[in-house]
């Protein structure tokens, strides 16, 4: 609001906005902070997102490649890993709605147990991620194969990805180039088991 008047900081988090090419691009005043994900996935991604983190004044890049590789032209680089909010990725809820102080709840079963719906699972196991890596989609073709009880989920976030991980025995991870991606932390975050 025009109320605020002028801010000293920015902060920016990315959000996938590159695979959004016509909507109107970031501009950054000079005291931004960024932080940067998936720098991962596809080196058009991590060229993107390089860029950025290159205008802010302070990059922090939830990979640790993407960070050292940045250290060498950047003074403030900080590699901040990746985290999960336990109340979005908790055992599947009885409401996803407004339990009481749901985001205040500890990451302990004597508090979260009583809103939860226990689930049996219905698939041998399940993925939650892109396709479109070689070294991935060959993993999933041969596991998948051997596993026929499964489910895929492309484009699948938040509390619909912790419904899945909660439907199957094991959650498989496939880590694109050895880093410590979200899925880790959200399926840890939900309690199943993973297979990474």
């Amino acid at each position: 609001p025009e109320t605020w008047g002028e801010y000293d900081w920015m902060l920016y988090v990315d959000w996938g906005q590159d695979c959004f090419p016509n909507l109107p691009q970031p501009q950054f005043v000079p005291k931004t902070v960024v932080v940067e994900s998936d720098t991962h996935y596809h080196p058009a991604a991590l060229a993107y997102r390089m860029h950025q983190a290159d205008k802010a004044a302070i990059a922090c890049m939830n990979q640790r490649n993407a960070a050292i590789i940045l250290s060498h032209t950047h003074k403030r680089a900080y590699w901040t890993p990746h985290a999960a909010d336990h109340t979005v990725y908790t055992p599947s809820l009885k409401s996803y709605g407004d339990e009481p102080g749901r985001r205040k709840w500890l990451p302990s079963p004597e508090v979260i147990e009583p809103f939860c719906v226990r689930k049996i699972p219905i698939h041998d196991i399940v993925f939650v991620g892109h396709l479109g890596v070689v070294g991935r989609v060959t993993l999933l073709d041969a596991v998948l194969k051997a596993i026929p009880n499964f489910d895929l989920g492309i484009s699948v976030f938040f509390e619909q990805a912790a419904n899945m991980f909660h439907d199957a025995k094991i959650v498989l991870n496939h880590s694109i180039r050895g880093e410590l991606n979200m899925r880790t932390f959200e399926v840890l975050a939900s309690r199943s088991f993973m297979l990474t």
